[in-house]
């Protein structure tokens, strides 16, 4: 996935960005992250990434986990 800041910057998120379904109080695992509820909204993400530069010189955004994703 790549989510794009106001500014048109794009971020990649990797594989182990997404949260892992957790289970429930009654056991059962919750349902997974769905991305499509997030389009064409502004969304708050806290979370932990680094910058790496390509061979292009152009540098890119990558998010390896994410904390917290907040729907404003």
């Amino acid at each position: 996935y790549y989510l794009e800041m106001e500014d048109g910057t794009k971020i990649r998120l990797t594989k182990t960005a997404l949260p892992k379904p957790k289970k429930g109080e009654d056991g059962k695992k919750t349902e997974a992250l769905n991305f499509d509820n997030f389009l064409d909204a502004n969304v708050k993400i806290v979370g932990k990434g680094y910058v790496k530069e390509l061979k292009n010189k152009k540098k890119r955004t990558y998010v390896k986990i994410i904390e917290s994703l907040n729907k404003s």
